[in-house]
């Protein structure tokens, strides 16, 4: 049934409104109802003693009855989103409506020979005409005549007015469903959802667009040339309010920018509104409400949000709850009608903060709690991830709106018990404010704020026992619609209600569980012991094996995935028929709709039945592709499209935030079955709307965690095995038939995983490109502010840890110029909108152009670009010519993650000082892990491997902190044949390249030594001094460094690094001096940047395989290359690789062009140089060190810090070379280091010749 919403200027009387409906108990309007229609039959046959009295009589019933129809139709369907009438909707969707029960307004049989009788047709006409709108929301087919009948009585009349309010009626039909409104920009329906969705009726929300139309305009002319007639100024203000709003409309779509015309007139009409409405305050906030929309859509917040601020205290004082509820829920459907229909996150977003203010000014909680919710899901529909927590938190703290809202439900409660419809409400807003919060604490891994949320939660927790049947009464909904509602073909409404109440706290118990497994997990993953992460998931499968209380589909629907994780994929296909349903997997399926017309439902049982299986639907696919079923896949699929005929259709042209996670399981699933064409449609579809979803994130840092790179790894991996596919069939259609920009199949297979690379990375270095100085500087300025709030936000206070994080948010304070008495990081938060950023990156846009990728690579190397998803591998060996050849396998994420983990935590055993025979044992694990994963990146490419000069790795996944030049070829690590690095993709070493290729390099080399005089390192000063020896300069300190090294062509730090899991934002060098997010701001030219630190080459791995580390921070900040640790170093050791590294770039400065030599093949050497060490070698080594180290004896090349016990140490590090206790061959010394960025780069330039710059030609040369 259609909620019925006013289409002229006199909505004021609409009721139904939901907060004076708190007060009353819907049985009651029930019997007024009959009663009033009782009364009604009365009056008609009673003889009154005076006409006055009939009249009087008549109209009150007859107002009564028609408002009292519109209310009692929306109680008897409260539950169910309303349908808008068969003259609104697109031709072919007429059969989905009905208006079975719905009566026709009370007209008194004396009302109309009554006012004729009294020679005044007024009243008539008015309740005509109100008639008559009841009637076109019907669809009847006679409206047109009674229309004209009722024009024609306004002509004898010669009412002028009344004329202009029919030709405003004509006008609105063509513009607008019936009893939806051109000033409600057709977007009104109750709030649902999460406090500014309805989804039903937001799906059909684009059939009926607000749009310029020539006859629409024509009515309104006729209409304005009535009311000018009739001196009727309220008449003229309606149609400038409309035409205001038509042209708002015009102007979002254009996007013409703030000063386009459509939005010029549109503020010219509301501004004449305004005047013409003197004196009709009801219809002057109207009209203002319109203003402040109209403000955001130009990006005038400020302005927008003043203008509700006033518009809620005003509403306030008047007491006008039904408009005050009207235009807030207007501004909140025009929030989500922006973010959804146009994907304009800066508006959404400046209408929630007028949303905000009005109901803060209008003393509304309820309104408030919905402003709450629909900003929690703004932020989480666009990966605003750290804004998500911020207002959780604001709304859960003892003062926040879900405390105020639930404390005017429950004093609402008190003035009358019998409330079953308002305890629904209540528990209805409960739980869904609790998804809103488990979803962020869930994709924030924050703890702590559901534990807070749970002792909210069970504080507002109702008495009633949630299984009793008053909590799930449906009434006011007939025992007709209550029995279809309780047939399980149907959905079985009630029971599931019944079955979800009673087992609500089954369920988070049981959902709690799952999340401390996962968290354990990821816990024992970062501590790199595999064993300890399965046994925690191992102990959550064996408490699925004992869960009795929920059902077997809901406990699946955890421990598939669990067991995804655990790689048991076998035990995964067996648990999947007891899951999926019988809707879909039994024969002689039919449409829904066809069971519903034939069991004789209502369309609103009969919509409840589509969504209970269309979600099924999503599920069963879902589940389906994380077992791999895919010999169920097409019988599922075939199903579904049987019994919801336009599901496919919908996911496609309909989406929600997540459905390109449904297309991408649906490509899959076709795509094994070699459905190819289905496949790649499906796949594209899903980039399409990722796509979409991405351009709406402004924020580079948000973009970067926006999808988790295991379920983009689908979407792109998918997208390249199609494409691979496709190229070894000769009748496959052409890339460019799917309007995709290469010729060649193959290619496209580069471009699909070139996609999901690095984007968040190629976005800053565009960004570089194009901006300007000033605005760059401010846009860094503002991701800086937002980053230093967000390590408050998302860092977990341990027991014990307050003062530590009270300590750190004075210091973020100072930072940021705020008093630390009065900051709070919440609340500081939630006032950035990115703004600044968001005109910096709007208009990034990646374009892979196959020629400019291919050109990026240099001659004679092989590129190995890797995708890797939960259900296998695809590798392509590239060079500058072409694709040579293509790889796929069975190896999928998480068995890769047992690997990595395994070798990492093997790494990580040698910190323990294992014995000789223990420490043998992990070499050989070390080096059969490596072997295992070289099955699969090099064995397949081994020809064309030996043939090169160079190998450059694109890695994904979990090979982000896995030292590559481990991998084996012939027997051996690869780097000791070939000089190797990595880079985040092709597009980003293409970006590098060209920039080196066009600007000078630095001139000078920046070195510093951290010392750390808590924890002196003693080493980092003879490592200093040799890279300054090499290079004739003197190190600088750690105060001159942000300085120093922006003119720098090599930097180097010597330093230890600390590593922040909760907020890799803050992982630090130097102390606690230097950051992540401090690099990250730097404009930084130099060639080489290396991090002789432990940790500084990894990150944490996020969407498109961007990593929050120090690798993508350094290229972010200009540089072209970036050496930096992945483990915890052996301090002593690194010192010895760096000055064999320096030796061998110093020796071939003063080269001749052409012959000077690049980073990569320097590492190679120095590498492979230190490998081949052997005593005597190694000793002299120490020796040269030492020397060098003497040598700056009370000089400026003597880095500052305290190096007393440096002789001491030097002498041990002889002994453990002498006693053999070195093992220079472990990949655990030689491999911690990756060189990421443009390997090939050259370190050029003037320096001291070889012979006089202090180094002696000793073991570690290589010719």
């Amino acid at each position: 049934m259609l909620e019925h919403r006013p289409t002229a200027i006199a909505f004021a009387m609409i009721p139904g409104d939901p907060y004076a409906r708190l007060w009353k108990d819907d049985s009651e309007l029930v019997t007024l109802h009959v009663q009033a229609r009782e009364a009604g039959r009365a009056i008609c046959v009673a003889e009154c003693t005076t006409v006055v009295e009939r009249l009087e009589q008549a109209v009150i019933l007859d107002v009564w009855s028609f408002l009292d129809t519109l209310h009692f139709s929306y109680l008897e369907h409260r539950d169910f989103t309303p349908h808008v009438t068969a003259e609104s909707l697109p031709q072919g969707q007429e059969r989905n409506l009905s208006f079975l029960n719905f009566p026709v307004p009370y007209l008194s049989g004396t009302l109309a020979s009554d006012m004729s009788h009294a020679g005044n047709s007024t009243f008539q006409n008015l309740l005509q005409r109100m008639s008559n709108d009841i009637e076109w929301a019907k669809g009847a087919s006679s409206g047109q005549q009674a229309f004209s009948h009722l024009q024609a009585e306004y002509e004898n009349a010669l009412d002028y007015a009344g004329l202009g309010l029919c030709k405003i009626n004509e006008g609105d039909r063509i513009l607008s469903p019936s009893y939806t409104s051109p000033v409600a920009f057709n977007l009104m329906c109750e709030l649902r959802d999460n406090g500014w969705e309805n989804m039903a009726w937001d799906s059909l929300e684009p059939t009926f667009l607000l749009e310029d139309n020539e006859q629409a305009h024509r009515r309104y002319d006729e209409a304005l040339f009535y009311m000018e007639a009739a001196c009727a100024p309220r008449g003229q203000a309606a149609v400038y309010l409309r035409r205001g709003c038509v042209n708002h409309a015009a102007g979002i779509r254009s996007k013409a920018g703030p000063d386009s015309a459509q939005f010029k007139q549109a503020e010219e009409n509301f501004t004449r509104a305004l005047s013409l409405f003197a004196n009709d305050t009801f219809n002057q906030q109207l009209v203002t409400c319109h203003l402040a929309l109209l403000n955001c859509s130009r990006g005038q917040t400020k302005s927008a949000v003043e203008i509700a601020r006033r518009l809620g205290t005003e509403l306030r004082e008047a007491q006008s709850s039904k408009l005050s509820h009207f235009l807030g829920t207007l501004i909140l459907r025009f929030a989500h009608f922006q973010l959804v229909q146009h994907k304009n996150t800066r508006v959404a977003t400046a209408c929630c903060e007028c949303a905000a203010v009005y109901h803060e000014a209008l003393e509304s909680p309820l309104g408030s709690l919905f402003t709450a919710e629909a900003f929690i899901t703004l932020f989480r529909q666009t990966h605003n991830w750290t804004l998500a927590q911020a207002k959780v938190t604001e709304s859960i703290k003892p003062s926040g709106v879900i405390h105020r809202a639930f404390a005017y439900i429950d004093d609402s409660v008190s003035h009358k018990v019998d409330l079953h419809n308002l305890r629904n409400s209540r528990n209805s807003l409960l739980l869904e404010f609790d998804r809103l919060v488990q979803s962020v604490c869930s994709m924030t891994g924050d703890e702590n704020l559901r534990s807070q949320w749970e002792e909210v939660r069970r504080g507002l927790q109702p008495n009633e026992p949630q299984g009793s049947s008053d909590f799930i009464d449906l009434a006011p909904l007939s025992d007709e619609a209550k029995q279809h509602l309780n047939d399980p073909e149907l959905g079985s409404m009630e029971t599931e209600m019944m079955y979800f109440c009673q087992t609500f706290e089954a369920r988070k118990r049981f959902n709690a569980g799952y999340a401390r497994a996962i968290g354990g997990s990821f816990k024992a993953i970062g501590l790199g012991d595999m064993d300890a992460a399965d046994a925690q998931l191992e102990a959550f499968v064996s408490t699925c094996d004992s869960e009795s209380t929920l059902k077997i589909r809901e406990v699946l629907d955890y421990m598939i995935p669990t067991l995804a994780q655990l790689d048991r994929v076998d035990e995964m296909r067996q648990a999947l028929p007891h899951y999926l349903s019988d809707w879909f997997v039994r024969g002689g399926v039919e449409d829904i709709r066809l069971v519903c017309d034939r069991k004789g439902v209502t369309s609103d049982v009969r919509e409840h039945a589509i969504k209970v299986r269309r979600d099924t639907a999503e599920q069963d696919i879902s589940i389906c592709f994380m077992a791999q079923a895919w010999d169920k896949g097409p019988r599922i699929l075939r199903n579904i499209a049987t019994v919801l005929p336009d599901f496919f259709y919908k996911a496609r042209t309909q989406p929600k935030p997540d459905t390109w996670q449904l297309l991408t399981f649906i490509g899959a699933l076709y795509e094994r079955a070699s459905k190819l064409d289905k496949a790649i449609e499906n796949y594209l579809d899903g980039l399409y709307q990722v796509e979409n979803l991405r351009s709406m994130i402004s924020n580079p840092d948000d973009r970067r965690k926006a999808y988790s790179t295991q379920h983009t790894a689908e979407l792109f991996c998918g997208l390249a095995r199609t494409s691979v596919a496709l190229s070894r069939r000769t009748d496959a259609k052409r890339p460019d038939e799917y309007r995709l920009p290469t010729s060649s199949w193959l290619d496209q297979a580069l471009i699909f995983l070139e996609r999901g690379r690095a984007r968040t990375l190629l976005d800053i270095l565009q960004a570089h490109d194009f901006a300007g100085v000033e605005s760059l500087q401010a846009s860094m300025e503002e991701l800086y502010r937002t980053r230093l709030l967000s390590t408050l936000i998302h860092s977990h206070c341990r027991p014990g840890g307050e003062q530590n994080l009270l300590q750190r948010a004075r210091n973020v304070a100072e930072k940021l110029g705020i008093s630390a008495d009065t900051f709070d990081p919440v609340g500081e938060a939630l006032k950035g909108r990115d703004e600044t950023i968001a005109q910096i990156f709007k208009n990034t846009m990646f374009v892979p152009d196959v020629d400019g990728l291919l050109r990026s690579i240099p001659a004679n190397a092989i590129v190995i670009e890797v995708g890797i998803c939960m259900s296998g591998t695809i590798a392509l060996c590239i060079s500058s010519s072409g694709i040579q050849s293509v790889h796929q396998s069975d190896l999928g994420t998480f068995a890769l993650r047992r690997l990595v983990v395994g070798y990492l935590g093997k790494i990580l055993a040698f910190q323990k000082d294992p014995t000789p025979p223990e420490a043998a044992n992990l070499k050989e694990g070390l080096d059969d892990i490596a072997a295992r994963i070289s099955t699969q990146l090099i064995e397949p490419f081994a020809e064309h491997i030996r043939g090169s000069n160079t190998v450059i790795f694109v890695p994904t996944s979990y090979l982000n902190v896995f030292p590559l030049g481990a991998l084996m070829l012939d027997g051996e690590p690869l780097i000791l044949t070939k000089p190797s690095y990595q880079v985040p993709s092709l597009a980003v070493l293409q970006r590098i390249s060209e920039k080196a290729a066009k600007s000078q390099p630095g001139t000078t080399i920046c070195a510093v030594a951290d010392c750390d005089k808590a924890n002196p390192i003693v080493y980092v000063g003879p490592e200093v001094v040799s890279v300054c020896s090499a290079f004739g300069v003197e190190p600088v300190t750690s105060d001159q460094f942000p300085q120093a090294m922006k003119a720098a062509e090599l930097i180097h730090i010597a330093a230890h690094g600390t590593e922040n899991y909760s907020s890799p934002w803050e992982s630090t060098i130097l102390g606690d001096t230097f950051r992540v997010l401090d690099m990250a701001t730097k404009d930084c030219g130099a060639s080489l940047v290396v991090f002789s630190c432990c940790l500084s080459g990894k990150g944490e791995i996020n969407a498109g395989d961007d990593l929050v580390g120090f690798a993508h921070a350094v290229l972010q900040s200009g540089a072209r290359a970036f050496l930096g640790g992945l483990w915890r170093v052996c301090d002593e050791l690194a010192m010895l690789l760096m000055h064999l590294f320096y030796k061998i770039l110093s020796r071939h400065r003063n080269a001749p062009p052409g012959a000077e030599i690049c980073v990569a093949n320097a590492w190679h050497q120095a590498v492979r140089a230190f490998y081949r060490l052997d005593e005597r070698n190694a000793l002299a080594l120490v020796d040269e060190l030492e020397n060098l180290w003497r040598a700056t004896k009370d000089t400026s090349a003597r880095p500052d810090g305290d190096y007393g016990k440096l002789k001491f140490h030097l002498n041990q590090l002889r002994a453990m070379i002498t006693q053999g206790k070195v093992d220079f061959t472990s990949p655990r010394n030689w491999a911690p280091f990756a060189l990421v960025g443009c390997g090939s780069v050259k370190i050029v330039g003037s320096a001291p010749d070889a012979e006089n710059n202090g180094l002696i030609n000793g073991p570690g040369e290589v010719s």
